[in-house]
């Protein structure tokens, strides 16, 4: 079986046991909200409902945001390949910080190269369409 049903069935008979354990320590609650549920069916059905569907919109909310978040963080690793390291500036710096922060590590990287990464606005001079933020990647190898 599948990891995810057998926790669902351990969860699902959890929660049997404390209603049966709450039920064997209090008999009044649990007779009156049998007698609930029996008269009043619609209103326990629509609660039950209503949890189901909360409880639907905060897993599907949480799924979202995690397949996004797996997303951005794919995306990374493909545009910038094998980079075991990066260092980030505000601004650009010149060729003698990259050989400063290189030079010590010579013995332990294979190569370092400079990337800049920079947001600017861009217009389609034929349509004259506009795109903001586009990140543009400047690489250079040698």
């Amino acid at each position: 079986m599948d990891g995810v049903i057998v926790g669902s069935l351990i969860v699902l008979l959890g929660t049997f046991l404390i209603i049966g354990l709450l039920a064997v320590r209090s008999r009044l609650i649990f007779k009156i909200a049998m007698r609930n549920f029996v008269k009043r069916k619609r209103s326990t059905v629509f609660a039950i409902f209503g949890l189901a569907v909360g409880a639907a919109i905060v897993t599907g909310s949480l799924a979202v945001g995690d397949s996004l978040e797996n997303a951005v963080v794919r995306s990374t690793y493909d545009n910038l390949g094998n980079v075991d390291e990066a260092v980030r500036s505000v601004g650009v710096f010149n060729q003698s910080v990259m050989d400063g922060i290189s030079a010590p590590l010579s013995d332990e990287i294979d190569a370092v190269a400079p990337l800049i990464v920079m947001q600017v606005w861009v217009k389609d001079v034929n349509t004259g369409a506009r795109q903001s933020l586009v990140n543009i990647i400047t690489f250079n190898s040698s």
